[in-house]
C-alpha cells in the first residue's frame, strides 16, 4: 500500500502505464493518473527511504508549520488511528496506520532524528528486556486495550 496519496479509500490505484522506474497510478475521480516510483508499488520502503520520500513530498510544509504544528497533526492522525480501530474497518486502518508513520517521520525529520536509527534499536527483540518475543511483564490479555473498545 502507497500511504502518500496513491491510494484511493473506496477502491485503490488502478495502474495505466508501466515502464521504466516509475508507474502511472489513477486515483478515484481524478481525470489523470500520476507517475509514481515502481519502489513504492512493491509495498517495501526501508525507514530511512520511507523518510527520505515524506521530507521530499511534505518538508517544506512541515518546515513552515514547525515542529509544534507538525506534532499536533500527528496526534490528531492518532486519534483517527483510534476511530478506525474503533470501527475494525480494515482499509481505514491501513490508511491510518500509513498515515501516522507518515507523521512520525515527518516529526523525526524536523526533529534531526534519523527514523532507520531510531527503529534499528528493535532489531534485536525487546530494547528493554533484549527477548524475542518480549518476556516484559504486561497487562493481563484481558484488560489490553482492544478489549476495552466497548
Amino acid at each position: 500500500s502507497v500511504i502518500y496519496d496513491a491510494a484511493s479509500r473506496e477502491s485503490g490505484p488502478s495502474i495505466l502505464s508501466s515502464g521504466g522506474a516509475q508507474t502511472r497510478l489513477q486515483r478515484a475521480g481524478e481525470p489523470r493518473g500520476r507517475m509514481v516510483p515502481q519502489h513504492v508499488m512493491g509495498g517495501t520502503m526501508d525507514f530511512h527511504g520511507f523518510q527520505q520520500r515524506i521530507a521530499a513530498i511534505y518538508g517544506e510544509r512541515d518546515r513552515g508549520r514547525g515542529l509544534d504544528g507538525t506534532f499536533r497533526r500527528l496526534v490528531e492522525e492518532v486519534g483517527e488511528l483510534a476511530r478506525a480501530l474503533r470501527r475494525r474497518d480494515p482499509a481505514a486502518l491501513e490508511e491510518e496506520v500509513g498515515d501516522v508513520l507518515a507523521w512520525t517521520v515527518s516529526v523525526a525529520s524536523l526533529a534531526g532524528v534519523d527514523a532507520a536509527r531510531a527503529v534499528a534499536r528493535y532489531a534485536a527483540g525487546c530494547p528493554r528486556c533484549g527477548a524475542d518475543p518480549c518476556a516484559c511483564p504486561g497487562e493481563p490479555p484481558s484488560v489490553q486495550w482492544a478489549g476495552r473498545d466497548g
